[in-house]
C-alpha cells in the first residue's frame, strides 16, 4: 500500500497544504485584506454572471452567511468576553 501512487499524491497534496498554512501564518493585515477583497470581488463576479442561478439559492445563500458570521464574531469576541467576565 506505500508504493500506491494514490498516497504518493496525498502525500504531495498534505506537503503543499502544510507549505501554504506555514506562508499563511506569516500573512500581515495587508495580505489578509488582499485575500479577503479577492473572494468578495470574486463572488461579486459570480453573482453578476450568474444571477438568476443565485436568486433560486439566496435563501440558501442567506443562511450560510448567517452561519459563517455568527462563527466568526463568536471566535473573535468569545475570548475577550471570556476574560473580562473572568475577574
Amino acid at each position: 500500500m506505500n508504493n500506491c501512487k494514490l498516497c504518493d499524491c496525498c502525500e504531495n497534496v498534505m506537503d503543499f497544504a502544510y507549505g501554504l498554512m506555514e506562508e499563511a501564518s506569516r500573512f500581515s493585515i495587508l495580505d489578509w485584506t488582499m485575500l479577503k477583497s479577492c473572494l468578495v470581488s470574486f463572488g461579486i463576479l459570480l453573482g453578476v454572471t450568474f444571477g438568476g442561478f443565485f436568486k433560486k439559492i439566496r435563501p440558501l445563500m442567506a443562511i450560510v452567511f448567517a452561519v459563517t458570521f455568527a462563527y466568526t464574531v463568536w471566535r473573535l469576541f468569545a475570548p475577550l468576553f471570556e476574560e473580562l467576565f473572568e475577574n
